[in-house]
């Protein structure tokens, strides 16, 4: 079995012991990896290193929008009608499906990262058909968007800080002795050479490979030896841009996540906030990827989590490490 997301990470050595007490089904869900039809986008047309993330003119604003939208329409496309139908409350009535397929009354469920807001809006719609549930590193999809943006912003920053702190202690950090967050800002200021690529990588790019180590300490070697290497391939291929299911991300993320702007200084005055509370890791979190500049149109699917608490055998630690905001 292939667990997705962060779960071949934290689940490690659980898996054992789960399998001696339950039977393990996974699936994918729909629009993504193997099942059909699937997501399927050019994923030039997705990312565009000439296109930043943070607009600050009108003729910034007016590209990024354009290329936003011919990124979706690019998506739907190819996927066809189906793309309006990826949300997590669709998904999460083919759990249920999956669920009365199997002739069981109740299902167990181990939620990490995306897999805690699909569970949550689970057990939101069927709370009597679920026996227990752990969500891991949850998402709280009843925040308000742009309270959500700087959040997260901020836990980036402060798991960014904490990994600075850890190479400052640790010999294991590549960069021990040294100047870990001033590399960094170099990086994500200048952008880097990735040989991967065959060009520069951006700073926003670098800053979204950053990330994905940031989930983990376990990770934190592999990103102090990605930052330290002169050749920026590391970060710039652990990147959400550069992943093969970015597609998926973003269309899923569009119409779970709506866009809270409707112009440049709506958008700027979010951007703002987002430097002032993440310093130095603010051009790159999921929230702001996701719905900053939504390629169409969201529907709003968003369905609180706040009721999944409140299910029987519902338990949510946070994953440590990952940047999830205490305060969901």
């Amino acid at each position: 079995m292939r667990f997705g997301g962060l779960a071949p990470k934290v689940i490690g050595s659980a898996r054992k012991p789960l399998r001696d007490r339950f039977d393990l089904i996974g699936f994918d869900p729909r629009g993504v990896w193997f099942s059909d039809p699937k997501i399927t986008c050019d994923q030039a047309k997705l990312y565009d290193p000439k296109i930043g993330l943070f607009p600050s003119t009108r003729q910034q604003y007016d590209a990024f929008a354009a290329h936003n939208r011919a990124a979706g329409e690019d998506c739907l496309a190819k996927t066809g009608p189906m793309l309006g139908h990826v949300d997590t409350q669709s998904a999460a009535e083919d759990i249920d499906a999956i669920r009365a397929a199997l002739g069981e009354q109740k299902i167990s469920w181990l939620g990490v990262s995306y897999g805690t807001e699909l569970g949550a809006v689970y057990a939101s719609k069927h709370p009597d058909r679920v026996r227990t549930m752990v969500l891991d590193g949850a998402v709280d999809h009843a925040r308000p968007m742009r309270q959500a943006m700087v959040e997260e912003a901020a836990a980036t920053e402060d798991a960014l800080l904490r990994f600075v702190a850890w190479c400052d202690r640790s010999s294991d950090c590549a960069l021990h002795g040294k100047n870990a967050l001033a590399r960094y800002d170099d990086l994500v200021t200048h952008g880097g050479y990735a040989r991967a690529l065959g060009r520069q990588a951006t700073g926003e790019e670098l800053a979204s490979g950053a990330y994905g180590y940031l989930s983990l300490p376990s990770q934190w070697p592999n990103l102090s030896r990605a930052l330290a290497d002169l050749d920026a391939s590391a970060l710039a291929t652990n990147s959400q841009f550069a992943s093969e299911t970015y597609g998926a991300y973003r269309s899923i993320g569009c119409e779970d996540f709506p866009s809270p702007f409707t112009r440049l200084a709506d958008l700027r005055a979010t951007a703002t906030t987002i430097r002032a509370v993440a310093p130095h890791s603010w051009r790159y979190s999921e929230y702001w990827d996701l719905s900053a500049g939504s390629p169409r149109a969201s529907t709003d699917r968003r369905c609180s989590c706040t009721t999944a608490t409140a299910t029987p055998g519902c338990s949510t630690p946070s994953a440590r490490g990952v940047p999830r905001p205490a305060t969901w």
